[in-house]
């Protein structure tokens, strides 16, 4: 397993492991992750751990990180969903980015990215069960 990961962090720049589609996450902290780095326009491709137990576990032994989701950048483990919101809100994000030759397709003349706030019970189960609240930054 620890083969395929390591394969699968460097099919590209940017791998996100998440729960679900980037269209339709299972968990909050996947949904914030894959909506700013939609903002950003960053070329990206992603594993949906739900689909195997095996690549759940073993991104989690292969990044020595225990939560989801988790990107790499050019096939070094980069953070989580708090890591790359925080950088976005210092906005030096696109500093990353451009030190790490990521080329981003963003347009500052568009609205401010709208998050999702994740709620005490998404924090337990990662799922939606509650509606989430929504705010800018």
């Amino acid at each position: 397993m620890q083969n395929y990961i390591e394969k699968a962090v460097s099919r590209k720049d940017i791998v996100i492991f998440i729960k679900g589609e980037p269209t339709d996450t299972n968990c909050g902290y996947s949904s914030r992750a894959i909506d700013i780095l939609d903002y950003y326009g960053v070329a990206y491709t992603y594993e949906n751990v739900l689909k195997s137990e095996g690549v759940r576990k073993g991104v989690k032994t292969y990044s020595g990180v225990k939560t989801l989701p988790q990107i790499f950048l050019k096939g070094a483990y980069f953070g989580g969903s708090d890591d790359i919101r925080s950088l976005h809100e210092k906005d030096v994000l696109s500093s990353v980015f451009r030190d790490k030759n990521i080329s981003t397709d963003i347009d500052h003349t568009q609205p401010k990215l709208v998050l999702t706030l994740v709620t005490k019970d998404e924090v337990k189960s990662c799922g939606k069960e509650t509606s989430p609240r929504q705010f800018q930054i």
